[in-house]
This record gives structure tokens, C-alpha cells and sequence, in this order.
């Protein structure tokens, strides 16, 4: 599986199939990859969905986010713009 990890995109892993409508009927701009073998969530050590991980440009994993949480679009907005500073 390859994904564009380029610094400043933001893109989803998915395990299950029905992800790419949801993303497009709510006009997100993030790539879906499909990880049907579980390799991403293995590598990462996903072990509760949603999981949403930050990345810095360097590539660095700077905030993991487990579970779902009602605040998430707030909490990433912090988040994502921490990194801009």
C-alpha cells in the first residue's frame, strides 16, 4: 500500500469500505487509503477507531488522538495550527 505522506497533507486509513462516500458528501479534501490488511494499523499500533495522528512536516508523530471524542474538530484545529507556530 502507498499513501502521499508529503509535508502538509493530511490524508485517512480506513479498514472498512463505505468511508470514501462519507468523505466526499461532507466535502472533506483528505485522501482515503484503504488498509484492508491492517498493515498502517498494525505499524502504528492502532488499537481503538477512530485513531487520528497528527504529523509534523518532518514526519514526526506529535499528538495521537484515540477514540471518539465530541471536541474533535476543535481539538485538531489547536493541534494543527500548534505546529504552524
Amino acid at each position: 500500500m502507498e499513501a502521499n505522506t508529503a509535508p502538509g497533507r493530511v490524508f485517512r486509513v480506513t479498514v472498512t469500505g463505505g468511508v470514501r462516500s462519507f468523505v466526499a458528501s461532507n466535502n472533506y479534501t483528505f485522501t482515503v487509503v484503504n488498509d484492508f490488511e491492517a498493515v498502517v494499523n498494525s505499524s502504528y499500533r492502532v488499537d481503538a477507531l477512530p485513531s487520528v495522528f497528527v504529523i509534523d512536516k518532518a514526519g514526526t508523530i506529535r499528538y495521537f488522538n484515540r477514540g471518539f471524542e465530541p471536541t474533535i474538530r476543535d481539538v485538531l484545529t489547536t493541534q494543527i495550527e500548534s505546529l504552524s507556530n
